[in-house]
């Protein structure tokens, strides 16, 4: 830290929102329609979060797998999220595959409450505060 400022600088340790928790609200199954047991991703969609992996690991699962699982994809478009959407696109499970764009704090404790399973399928992450605010959950 520069002089000018060491008495302006503070460390802030990595936390979660608390508002985010255990909620068996059924609001977030109604909204995106979800009757069956799902995979969540919570991120931006960008190629630093692996996101083709993801959707070819989905590929195996179901192909493995009689039981209907959905995947439930909650995050924003990021940079370069084209390639992302052009395999989404072609997968052969697509239409069990959720995209709910941006998620209010209300709704999220009640998504990650109901998942089946917290996916992280990432290269690169800074802290990875879904896997905390999942097991928040």
């Amino acid at each position: 830290v520069y002089q000018l400022t060491a008495t302006k600088a503070v460390t802030i340790p990595p936390g979660y929102d608390e508002r985010i928790r255990r909620d068996d609200g059924k609001e977030f199954l109604t909204k995106f329609n979800l009757i069956h047991p799902y995979f969540l991703y919570v991120g931006t969609i960008e190629p630093r979060k692996n996101l083709i992996g993801l959707l070819r690991a989905y590929q195996s699962f179901r192909a493995q797998h009689h039981e209907r699982v959905q995947l439930v994809i909650i995050g924003q478009k990021g940079w370069k999220s084209e390639h992302f959407f052009q395999g989404l696109g072609l997968h052969p499970f697509h239409q069990d595959i959720t995209l709910t764009g941006f998620v209010p704090l209300e709704l999220l404790g009640q998504a990650y409450t109901y998942t089946l399973a917290l996916v992280y399928p990432r290269f690169h992450e800074g802290f990875g505060f879904p896997i905390v605010e999942a097991l928040a959950c």
